[in-house]
């Protein structure tokens, strides 16, 4: 491991197995962990230096705003409307104004009476992953007051965690996937466990939840899909590899994975019993601690440094000049109505038939045709930069 007393924002061009181009560098102190994206906004767990919020409207020239310093370290950040909530640790969570991401300012602090590892926010209730082996509910309500409301002792260190429903889902290292069934607030309990095994060769790390499946990165084990349609008896579906695993999100029909062996992997879960790899970035800097994933890009907390990759799904052309054809795409995959795609410089694209995706980046010397009696339909943003020549429709939703 490196030992680094600063960290680099460094932003890379994502391209399935092939070579990445550095776009920028950005030089501060800290140690980056995870984050948060909201609009053009990076919300980061710095470590020692707190939370750091920058300008991320331009990603080759990212800026640094602000900072709200810690005593101990920050490790995660959730936003909600206009409060950031600082997992930091020894310090507790801080709930912090971002009205203006120029000076923000703390509004009140959780002593949590451990050291808080990760935080989720859903309508008046804060949800806190304890490093000190548990998990903690306050009623958020009043920000400026926060209050206890109630919590569990889970007997292992609990690092990541996500709420789904009725459901708080919590990475409990060494015990594996612990599912806490949240719907009285002030009386939690612990629903259903599921085990990695191996004692303490193989722990679980971090979680995200995806209709009836939790995703795990869990150290020794990669990437693990449990099946949770039944929160009492979890079990698994799918499993790949045996890294080191540390930070996984979903967007769309793909999981992320930041795995200390691996860097950076890509997976297809458009049938989550049947996950696929389909990328791999082995170029990071550092050792990835966390990841967010928001709008095409992945921000890696990478220990010494903050990583952001493109992760669109970009076109390669390598079989013919048609969207619709799986060969012609860097993941093997056509974009679906929930993914981004990108057609690169000297892409030639036809689109023959009704097509959806959420967001398209059209490059510079790209073309892309819609064919007569088709229909391009964008959900989020349609970025056009070369040639597009519409014989059909084009509809921006």
């Amino acid at each position: 491991m490196k030992k680094l007393n600063s960290f680099l924002l460094i932003l890379f061009a994502f391209n399935v197995l092939v070579s990445q181009t550095l776009e920028s560098t950005y030089d501060t102190t800290g140690f980056a962990r995870g984050s948060d994206v909201v609009g053009d906004y990076l919300y980061l767990g710095g470590g020692n230096q707190g939370m750091q919020i920058f300008d991320i409207s331009d990603r080759s020239n990212p800026q640094l705003l602000s900072s709200v310093g810690s005593s101990a370290e920050t490790y995660n950040v959730m936003v909600v409307g206009n409060y950031a909530y600082a997992a930091d640790m020894a310090s507790g969570v801080k709930i912090i104004d971002i009205t203006n991401p120029n000076s923000p300012s703390v509004t009140s602090t959780i002593d949590t009476n451990g050291h808080a590892f990760d935080v989720y926010v859903s309508g008046n209730y804060l949800y806190i992953s304890d490093y000190n082996q548990s998990f903690k509910i306050y009623n958020i309500s009043d920000p400026s007051n926060p209050s206890s409301s109630g919590s569990v002792w889970l007997g292992d260190e609990s690092w990541h965690l996500d709420v789904s429903g009725n459901y708080a889902y919590v990475a409990n290292r060494y015990n594996g996937l612990k599912i806490i069934d949240i719907s009285d607030p002030d009386s939690p309990s612990v629903t259903g466990n599921y085990d990695t095994g191996g004692g303490t060769s193989y722990d679980v790390r971090d979680v995200k939840v995806s209709g009836n499946y939790a995703y795990l990165a869990a150290r020794g084990n990669g990437l693990q899909v449990i099946d949770i349609s039944n929160p009492a008896s979890p079990s698994l579906a799918y499993s790949y590899g045996s890294g080191n695993s540390y930070g996984i999100d979903i967007e769309g029909n793909f999981a992320y994975l930041a795995d200390h062996s691996s860097d950076f992997l890509v997976f297809d879960i458009s049938t989550p019993t049947n996950a696929s790899l389909v990328g791999q970035y082995n170029s990071t800097p550092d050792n990835p601690q966390a990841l967010t994933v928001d709008g095409g890009y992945a921000y890696i907390g990478d220990f010494g440094y903050m990583v952001i990759l493109n992760v669109f799904n970009t076109w390669d052309g390598s079989a013919s000049n048609d969207w619709n054809n799986s060969s012609n795409w860097g993941y093997g995959v056509v974009p679906s109505s929930n993914d981004y795609a990108i057609a690169p410089s000297g892409s030639t694209i036809v689109i023959s038939s009704n097509t959806s995706v959420k967001k398209i980046k059209v490059s510079s010397g790209a073309d892309l045709t819609i064919s007569s009696g088709s229909t391009l339909s964008v959900s989020e943003d349609f970025t056009i930069l070369g040639s597009v020549t519409n014989s059909g429709s084009i509809v921006i939703e």
